[in-house]
C-alpha cells in the first residue's frame, strides 16, 4: 500500500512560489506602514492644537502651541506658583515660565515652512500661538513641508484647529478697527 504525501519536488517548488509572492508583497506593507504613520503624526499635531484649547478652556490657564527646531511642536501651559517659593527671590520676568505638556516630532524629511501669526508671516523659530481661557487665540498657520507634499495647520482667532493638504491662505486679519466700514460691490 502506498503512502499519500508531498514529493521534495513538490515541497521545494511551493517553498519558491511563497517565497517569491512575499517579496513582492513585503515592499508594499512597508511603504503602507510609513504612509499610515506619517498620516498619524500630522494627525497628531491637529490634536495636539485642539487639546490646547480644551485644556486652556477646562485649567482657565493660558496654553501654547510652540514649533521648536521647525521638526517638532509642542503644547505648553503657564507653570503653577509653588507657594514653597521666597517672594523675596521670585523673579520680575514679565514671561510667564511654561511647562511642556506634550509634543509631537514630525516625520523624518519633514519640516515647518511658511508661518502666520496673528494675520502676519513669520519664521517658524518664532511661531508661539496661545491659547486663551476663553477658547480664543491669535490665529495662525504653519506649513508642514515633506517633498512635494504640503499639509498646513490653520487655527482661527475662535480657537479652531483644522488640518489641509495644499499651502496655506495667505494671513488675514479678522480684527475690526473701530469706524471701519465694510467694502460692498454694487453689481
Amino acid at each position: 500500500m502506498r503512502r499519500r504525501g508531498f514529493t521534495l519536488i513538490e515541497m521545494v517548488v511551493v517553498c519558491a512560489i511563497l517565497s517569491t509572492l512575499a517579496a513582492l508583497v513585503y515592499p508594499n506593507l512597508v511603504g503602507m506602514k510609513s504612509n499610515r504613520d506619517r498620516t498619524e503624526a500630522y494627525y497628531r499635531v491637529l490634536r495636539l492644537a485642539q487639546r490646547g484649547r480644551e485644556s486652556a478652556i477646562l485649567d482657565g490657564q493660558t496654553y501654547s502651541l510652540v514649533v521648536k527646531d521647525g521638526t517638532s511642536v509642542t503644547l505648553q501651559r503657564e507653570k503653577a506658583a509653588t507657594q514653597d517659593t521666597d517672594p523675596r527671590q521670585a523673579q520680575t520676568s514679565t514671561t510667564p515660565e511654561m511647562e511642556d505638556v506634550d509634543s509631537v516630532t514630525l516625520p523624518n524629511g519633514a519640516s515647518v515652512g511658511n508661518v502666520a501669526l496673528d494675520g502676519k508671516t513669520s519664521t517658524a523659530s518664532d511661531f508661539t500661538l496661545h491659547f486663551y481661557p476663553d477658547g480664543r487665540s491669535e490665529g495662525g498657520a504653519f506649513e508642514m513641508t515633506e517633498g512635494s507634499t504640503v499639509r498646513n495647520l490653520t487655527v482661527t482667532t475662535g480657537g479652531l484647529a483644522t488640518l489641509a493638504e495644499g499651502t496655506m491662505a495667505p494671513p488675514q486679519s479678522n480684527r475690526w478697527e473701530a469706524g471701519q466700514y465694510e467694502q460692498r460691490s454694487t453689481s
